[in-house]
């Protein structure tokens, strides 16, 4: 007996499109900036990220919030 894997789903996830979580150092090269600056918008609120006990991860949606003007801080 044969059997053929069943239709793919249209309205489900692609295996393309899976979400993917970016270290630190990921996240940073994929940025072009540091990782000290990274470290530093995200210790000031500037970009979003997702905390895992004491480890820290990026989505692709955090990184693309890193694009988006910030509102304007009153510096004293």
């Amino acid at each position: 007996m044969v059997y053929s894997d069943p239709a793919p789903d249209a309205g489900g996830q692609e295996e393309d499109e899976v979400a993917r979580d970016y270290t630190y150092a990921e996240a940073a090269a994929k940025l072009r900036i540091a990782e000290t600056t990274l470290r530093r918008w995200v210790s000031k609120g500037r970009i979003p990220c997702h905390r895992l006990g004491r480890k820290v991860r990026f989505t692709d949606e955090d990184l693309e919030a890193a694009y988006k003007p910030a509102p304007a801080t009153a510096r004293r």
